[in-house]
């Protein structure tokens, strides 16, 4: 039973942080349809009439192709009846955006493709699963699908200068795999905004509780403009839980979709040029009183030069301006990214002890690929559990009282 619920957890929650059908902080939002931007009353430099103005907005341009490169890692920690078990994922890949057209309205229509992905899962008692599409020819069980997507047009997007979805179109395959098409990039504000701006995107989440039973739950999204230095805008982002929860499992499911971190900006370029965004939750008596998971989440995403197509490469940054810094090859304390007491003051238990994220094998950590059979991948998981489950009990037991003598 854990090491289901701690796989599935994991393969999860690197699916809605890393799939081309997710933005930065993973919440469901409905294609085409992007929720309304609502802002904020600030006492901040906003309310000042001679404080400067910005226009945040997107400026693609027919030919180019944008890429980015995607990291994720998270760890997920299950206990059950005494029993711990313990799972890492780190995923990495480069996503390219190739700009088809711009509109005289400033709308831009974009192929999204993910030109390669490194992936790899690790879990107590299993051994541990990798895959490289650069270098392994034939992709191990559970990464199928995601080795297809490699290079692969995943979705055609139109959206507004702003960000809102005015077109999606998906391949079958892709919608089958997403389960729902989402909001891709960051909304943006469509007025001149001063630092101390604030705007809010709402959402609403439904959520599975039980096999006939789900239940509604409200979000959203809050965006500060936080500084603006050297042409780059700084914003920050953090989810929102605004309906009361007080059912644990409702808590473990919407523990992977909330987040808080730091969005990196280019005005005059008008794309989003970095970001990172981090998670450390800990939810207890899920699944019996004595349960707990603590769930320990990283997601980072850095532009890169035109002329970079591989994720091992290192990033350049447009115009040498400091964006986001590369992620050392270390264990990074991510409790510390966050002051506790700056978090998002949401219905988690929040873990007040030193944690850390999985050590990378390369600079950077991952982020999972487009299009991983989720559904396949926790089936399998849960029947190869089952059968592990099965040999143990079935084995004789051993007479200590005979052996000893």
């Amino acid at each position: 039973m854990t090491a289901r619920i701690a796989f599935s957890l994991a393969w999860m929650a690197a699916w809605f942080c890393c799939s081309p059908n997710t933005s930065f902080a993973g919440a469901p939002r409905v294609a085409g349809a992007t929720p309304p931007v609502k802002s904020e009353p600030s006492t901040s430099e906003t309310d000042k009439s001679d404080a400067p103005k910005y226009d945040l907005k997107y400026k693609f341009h027919v030919g180019e192709t944008i890429r980015s490169q995607v990291i994720h890692q998270a760890t997920v920690e299950t206990t059950i009846s005494g029993t711990t078990q313990h799972t890492e994922t780190m995923s990495k890949s480069v996503k390219a955006w190739k700009v088809n057209g711009v509109g005289n309205d400033g709308s831009m229509t974009f192929e999204h493709k993910v030109e390669n992905i490194e992936m790899r899962t690790s879990m107590s008692g299993r051994s541990e699963v990798r895959y490289n599409s650069q270098t392994d020819a034939k992709p191990p069980t559970g990464y199928e699908d995601a080795a297809k997507s490699v290079g692969k047009i995943l979705a055609t997007i139109t959206i507004g200068p702003h960000g809102n979805v005015i077109k999606r179109t998906d391949p079958p395959a892709a919608l089958a795999a997403a389960g729902a098409t989402t909001q891709i990039v960051v909304p943006l504000p469509e007025t001149l905004v001063a630092i101390g701006y604030v705007w809010n995107v709402p959402h609403d989440l439904d959520l599975q509780i039980d096999k006939n039973i789900s239940k509604k739950i409200k979000i959203r999204e809050r965006y500060e403009l936080e500084s603006v230095k050297h042409g780059v805008a700084t914003i920050d982002v953090e989810t929102q839980i605004l309906t009361p929860i007080d059912d644990p499992k409702v808590k473990v499911q919407l523990i992977q979709k909330t987040s808080r971190g730091k969005i990196k900006f280019d005005i005059d370029a008008g794309r989003l040029i970095g970001q990172q965004l981090d998670l450390d939750e800990r939810v207890l008596a899920f699944s019996g009183a004595d349960s707990s998971m603590h769930y320990l989440t990283r997601y980072t995403e850095e532009l890169l030069g035109p002329e970079i197509k591989s994720a091992k490469s290192t990033a350049i940054k447009p115009a040498s301006k400091p964006v986001v810094t590369e992620t050392p090859a270390v264990r990074p304390d991510v409790s510390k990214a966050v002051p506790a007491d700056d978090r998002p003051k949401s219905v988690m238990v929040k873990n007040s002890e030193e944690t850390t994220i999985p050590k990378a094998d390369s600079p950077t950590p991952s982020k999972l690929p487009a299009l991983v059979d989720l559904k396949s991948a926790i089936k399998r998981a849960n029947e190869t559990s089952t059968a592990a489950e099965t040999r143990t009990a079935s084995r004789p037991k051993t007479d200590k009282a005979a052996t000893a003598k």
